[in-house]
């Protein structure tokens, strides 16, 4: 019995997720708590490691299978397998190509039970797209392909990289869809007061770039879910799987009053919602 005794059905619920590599396994956690409180999303949009968690939720994989397959990767392995060779990137996508391959193979996002959006950014012309259809496994891995760290994904003759680059939570795309839209963060920025080395440093000017476009999308956002120290894991502790799930959980469960809060004060909103979105 969840912790929500009456009806979501009738609210047509979206969730962002934002890239973070490992840190992203604190959407598994926000996942399962919405999943215990029985509130459901109707729609999704994703960057990054967020968009392949996203994709795989929207196709039926439980939570429990992908916490299982995450925490198996093996990044000091990937990094002895680094393919200099490659003009577009250190290291291949062969690793995450197989695992989506385990469960989305021969999909696309027809299959997927929730309408689904993802978001990559096109080294060609510089600007961010949405996708929500095409070659799904591609358009994840173009996603989730940090620059320079991994190669680029070429589809119709384009280079993709990491949506995270121009929009790491897209929430803008499914915002006149929803009656109520929920984004989850996992990169949380705070105060400093030492820069500690030069990869500190660089790593400190990316995020705060990375983040403006994030502050955008949370104006946007109904509830808006930071999960607590989740920053503090770096972006390839997949060892640290179930721990960074458990602060995605907490945040979850934080969370949850407040959906329910909104959808039981705001029956007259959802109307007018739906009456102005039919009207357009």
């Amino acid at each position: 019995m969840g912790l929500f005794s009456g009806d979501n059905s009738d609210w047509r619920i979206g969730i962002a997720f934002s890239g973070g590599g490992a840190r992203c396994m604190a959407h598994l956690g926000v996942l399962k708590a919405l999943e215990d409180a029985d509130i459901r999303p109707q729609v999704m949009a994703g960057t990054s490691m967020g968009a392949i968690i996203g994709a795989l939720y929207a196709k039926g994989v439980s939570i429990e299978t992908m916490l299982n397959e995450i925490e198996k990767i093996n990044f000091v392995g990937m990094l002895r397998r680094l393919r200099l060779r490659s003009k577009t990137g250190l290291m291949s996508l062969d690793h995450f190509r197989n695992l989506l391959g385990k469960y989305l193979s021969n999909s696309d996002f027809k299959a997927l039970g929730i309408p689904f959006y993802i978001s990559v950014a096109n080294l060609n012309t510089g600007k961010n797209e949405i996708f929500n259809s095409g070659p799904l496994i591609d358009l994840l891995l173009a996603s989730a392909s940090i620059p320079i760290l991994f190669e680029t994904v070429k589809i119709n003759d384009q280079h993709y990289v990491d949506g995270g680059l121009f929009n790491n939570l897209p929430v803008n795309v499914i915002r006149d869809e929803c009656d109520m839209v929920i984004g989850v963060h996992v990169n949380e920025i705070q105060s400093i007061h030492n820069l500690k080395s030069i990869g500190y440093t660089i790593d400190r000017i990316v995020s705060l770039s990375v983040y403006q476009n994030v502050l955008q999308s949370r104006q946007l956002c109904d509830v808006f879910i930071e999960p607590k120290n989740a920053r503090r894991y770096p972006i390839f502790a997949f060892s640290k799987t179930r721990e960074i799930y458990e602060l995605g959980y907490d945040a979850g469960c934080e969370a949850v009053p407040r959906i329910i809060q909104l959808m039981e004060e705001n029956p007259v909103r959802r109307r007018l919602n739906r009456f102005f979105k039919k009207r357009r």
